[in-house]
């Protein structure tokens, strides 16, 4: 930590993030209340490399065709009752059922790939993506601590998935399921932070620097944290 601070000047940085951001009233939106781990899923795994509007409207064609639940209450203490939740296994079963191709044209209806050179449909990395959690035990909010505890191991796992190899749908998933403390470094929060530092910066930069911020920051804001600071820089840049 050190080192970045001697890298970076964290306090310059975190007064022009509070000079452009509102961080009194900074918000989640719905996206992080999902009522059940599939949405997470399908939200990381579709959100790479597109505008977030196709992704609301993919989840929206998945919760309709199901009649699904999409999020839980924001005032709700932890997650919603296993019983309201739709787990990883139907996810998979229905996926098995129906096919991949069916799945891509009739529930998410998107046909969009992991990357444009030997990628797959986003629908079959979605389908692999909840495998892997399932075959490590992960098939609902109610194995959160077993997915935190071991997600070093299942992230590996995601990373063998053609399109996830950065990682960042991985850690996205687990911003959009609970974890506060990591940060999804996609072309937003790359171009803000690259703007103010006038810096090619790495991923593990991107994280260090609102880590940093973040602690600089919550002597004034005592609810900031890296995912918020995340989704704030997100909104901000995506205002333009």
């Amino acid at each position: 930590m050190n080192q970045l601070t001697d890298k970076f000047n964290i306090e310059q940085i975190s007064k022009k993030i509070k000079d452009d951001i509102d961080l009194q009233n900074a918000y989640l939106s719905d996206s992080y209340f999902y009522n059940s781990l599939t949405f997470c899923v399908i939200d990381s795994v579709f959100s790479i490399g597109v505008r977030y509007s196709s992704v609301l409207n993919t989840v929206n064609n998945y919760a309709e065709f199901f009649k699904l639940k999409k999020h839980r209450l924001r005032t709700l203490d932890g997650y919603p009752n296993i019983q309201d939740q739709e787990l990883l296994s139907d996810l998979i079963k229905n996926i098995d059922s129906l096919s991949i191709d069916f799945f891509t044209e009739n529930i998410f209806k998107n046909k969009q790939r992991t990357s444009t050179r030997s990628g797959i449909l986003k629908t079959e990395a979605t389908y692999k993506f909840a495998m892997v959690l399932y075959e490590n035990s992960i098939n609902s909010f109610d194995d959160i601590e077993r997915l935190y505890k071991n997600s070093k191991v299942i992230k590996k796992g995601i990373e063998q998935i053609p399109g996830q190899k950065s990682g960042i749908s991985f850690d996205y998933f687990l911003m959009l399921s609970g974890n506060k403390n990591l940060i999804k470094p996609d072309r937003m929060i790359t171009r803000y932070l690259e703007r103010i530092t006038n810096l090619k910066l790495s991923q593990d930069d991107l994280l260090l620097i609102l880590e940093q911020s973040s602690n600089f920051l919550q002597k004034e804001f005592k609810d900031i944290n890296p995912r918020i600071l995340d989704h704030e820089i997100w909104k901000h840049e995506r205002s333009k």
